[in-house]
């Protein structure tokens, strides 16, 4: 037996029998009086929902006039107040509401051919109302700064945004355009800037998905614009946050072919990265034609569409991060009593409780056949059990001959529904409580299993257990994987377990393959900055254990930015030098950095100039009470016609060593991928166990930078694991409170 730290992909695994279709909870319909439609649908912060549409005399002309409707909702779907806004009869509607930070909703739309936006108070009263020209708005968000971001388009057919006040004062607008008719639909506010998407029709291309990112600093600067096509037509409608600084895009696409010969219109899905990259898109069809509305993040994960399918059926497709589709349903209202006809979707929000909220229109018999605004809640979807709580807490174990062993499992499901329970011991079933004992009365390797299941789902977790006449049941240190300075003192000792003649067990220390000890205990210093092995093995006549130890001794510096210690720049440049100390808390810490000899800094970092050419050196000097270190840079300055501005990257997928490493509060993870990847980015405790999976799904070329907070994490030394396609890569990671 060989007791080393070993990664493990996985502690248990969690097995999906079927997806599962969240049930209706509740159906609310809306009547304003004539013909209503919701358009857009908001949690309010504090509790309910508010929404926004329009009422009509008639929905089948562009002539008929409509007011403004908007309706706020408790948590039951029933109405707080629902008010009309409108002037002498003319045509409006609302295609976006938000709630300010203040409390009060501002909805923005169409008012007779113009861009308009409606402020109200959180009892619906009207604080202003504003027109600001052709064409019309269909989004809204408040900034950072508290202003607001109005997107649309104008009457030249440009795709438009208008930045205004609290007032509803005009700061800034700005056009945008790829083709000869463009229309921007949703927006989301993101580091560093504005995410829009919108579409756009040029001749030749046919009507193509469109997203720009623009400053709003700056006056809608533009930063990146770019455009995507999956078939011929191509319409966006919703826009959402992917969660790791991407983006997914959502609407319809076809063919250009309609009617009941070709029902090839699909709804879609499409990624694109921070700068406007396409990673992937999806084509989603049920034989008939499908289209997305609105696009929603899941709290637990992926993200649900909504929208309708050809003949009016509201629509909802559950995806998972990559696209993926997990369930979809059409909702015929029509088996419900009172309709008729069971209408669209064309927005859909989380609920307080984590439930999925859509809304939209159907057609009530009672009515006259007339559209009602519509709102359907979706029971919180079934998932896996969560499990809880698991003894031995270490799924890695080794017992004696004849031991007995007890084994606990503790989960929840999430919906409260009971659960199964089932052991499993190669391939015998054992017992279905909540525990079990186990004598192991043979020699060799076992997995123990507890499979937890609810109607849809099944989560368990697995123990391996090694059989054996001898082992290493204790050892101090009970860390494998240690860092720390040189001239350390570090007491290891170990203790043994035997069927028979434990008093007789011998011990041997080894320290990089030279014997130092035979008792149960040795004290080691570490003199040299270095990785040393330390293992000790305890012996019985032929039975043998042992257990090793990577011992990191550092110097004072335990790392640098730049790596490269041999540089070449062009004149007339800055860089940045830093080092990491040891134990950056450390007050008696002293830095002194020379540049051909110079003094220029006394902090750990430095910005240095390199104004003229030939060879530089740069040194830092780092001390503390007892010691210190040194670390050196070779520049060549050279003319700026020699340089090349481009950066040499590895051809291959890397993952950099952590900065700060050792840290204790953040540190920064990079890594290169020279090829867009689907990417795995996780960390381990030294047992093995997934801590975090920070990233995972597809990245763009490129360098990629997570910044990593101790957070709750418990001082120790961690595994961070990069797996891409072709390979896996490991950095220790060293936390110090």
């Amino acid at each position: 037996m060989y007791k080393v730290i070993s990664l493990l992909i996985m502690l248990f695994c969690l097995v999906q029998i079927a997806p599962a279709q969240p049930p209706i909870e509740w159906i609310r319909t809306y009547d304003g009086g004539r013909m209503e439609t919701f358009y857009d649908f908001y949690r309010v912060a504090d509790e309910g929902y508010i929404a926004c549409g329009r009422i009509s005399d008639r929905m089948v002309s562009r002539d008929t006039t409509s007011a403004i409707w908007i309706v706020r909702i408790d948590n039951d779907g029933e109405v707080i107040w629902s008010e009309l806004y409108d002037r002498n009869g003319v045509r409006e509607f609302a295609k976006s509401i938000i709630e300010a930070d203040n409390g009060d909703f501002l909805a923005v739309g169409y008012s007779n051919g113009n861009i308009t936006a409606l402020r109200i108070d959180a009892d619906g009263e009207q604080v202003w109302w504003r027109n600001y020209g052709e064409r019309h708005a269909n989004a809204v968000i408040e900034l950072k700064s508290g202003e607001f971001l109005l997107g649309g388009r104008n009457g030249d057919r440009e795709g438009y945004l208008i930045c205004i006040n609290g007032n509803g004062g005009n700061v800034w607008d700005e056009r945008y355009a790829q083709g000869v008719s463009n229309e921007l639909v949703s927006i989301r506010e993101t580091d560093g800037g504005v995410v829009v998407a919108g579409h756009f029709y040029e001749e030749l291309l046919g009507w193509m998905i469109w997203a720009v990112k623009i400053d709003p600093e700056r006056e809608g600067e533009l930063i990146w614009s770019n455009t995507y096509s999956i078939d011929r037509v191509n319409r966006c409608y919703g826009l959402v946050s992917a969660g790791d600084d991407g983006f997914l895009i959502t609407g319809y696409t076809s063919d250009g072919q309609h009617g009941a010969d070709h029902p090839n219109v699909d709804a879609f899905t499409l990624k694109i990265d921070e700068n406007g990259n396409q990673e992937w898109s999806r084509r989603y069809n049920y034989d008939e034609a499908e289209r997305g509305a609105c696009i929603e993040r899941l709290p637990n994960e992926g993200f649900i569409i909504v929208g309708w399918q050809h003949g009016s059926l509201p629509l909802g497709i559950r995806i998972n991060p990559n696209g993926i589709e997990r369930w979809h349903r059409q909702y015929d209202f029509e088996d419900e009593d009172g309709f008729i006809e069971s209408g669209l979707f064309s927005s859909v929000v989380i609920g307080h409780d984590q439930s999925i909220l859509a809304a939209g229109r159907a057609r009530l018999t009672d009515q006259l056949g007339s559209w009602n605004g519509l709102l359907v809640k979706l029971e919180t979807e079934m998932l896996e059990p969560i499990i809880m709580y698991w003894l031995p807490e270490d799924t890695l174990l080794t017992v004696l001959l004849e031991d007995s062993v007890q084994f606990i499992v503790r989960a929840r499901d999430q919906r409260g529904q009971e659960l199964d329970y089932c052991w499993i011991m190669e391939e015998d079933t054992l017992g279905s409580d909540t525990t079990t004992t186990i004598q192991f009365d043979s020699l060799g390797l076992f997995d123990v299993q507890c499979q937890i299941s609810n109607d849809e789902f099944t989560s368990q977790v697995t123990w391996h257990v090694e059989v054996a006449e001898l082992y290493i049941n204790a050892y101090q240190p009970d860390t494998l994987n240690i860092a720390v300075r040189r001239n350390t003192i570090i007491d290891f000792s170990a203790s043994s377990r035997a069927v028979e003649g434990e008093e007789f067990i011998e011990y041997l220390w080894l320290l990089d393959d030279l014997e130092i000890a035979d008792n149960d205990s040795v004290s080691i210093v570490f003199e040299h900055g270095r990785e040393h092995e330390v293992e000790v093995i305890a012996s019985l006549d032929d039975l043998s254990d042992n257990v090793v130890w990577q011992v990191l001794v550092n110097d004072l510096i335990v790392d640098y930015m730049p790596h490269q210690l041999e540089l070449s720049v062009p004149a007339d440049t800055s860089f940045e030098f830093e080092v990491f100390p040891f134990d950056p808390e450390d007050d008696s810490l002293q830095f002194s950095w020379t540049l051909n000899g110079d003094s220029i800094s006394d902090n750990s970092w430095v910005l240095v100039n390199f104004d003229t050419e030939g060879h530089k050196r740069l040194i830092v000097y780092v001390a503390d009470t007892t010691e210190s270190d040194s670390l050196t840079w070779e520049v060549n300055v050279t003319p700026n016609s020699v340089y090349s501005d481009e950066p040499r990257h590895p051809d291959t997928p890397t993952l950099y060593p952590p900065m700060p490493n050792p840290f204790n509060s953040v540190t920064t993870i990079r890594y290169y991928l020279p090829t867009a990847s689907r990417i795995n980015l996780s960390l381990f405790d030294v047992q093995g166990r997934l801590v975090d999976a920070f990233v995972e799904g597809n990245k763009a070329v490129g360098m990629h930078n997570f910044t990593l907070s101790s957070g709750e994490l418990s001082s120790g030394l961690y595994l961070l694991r990069l797996q891409t396609e072709s390979q896996i890569q490991t950095e220790k990671l060293l936390l110090l409170r």
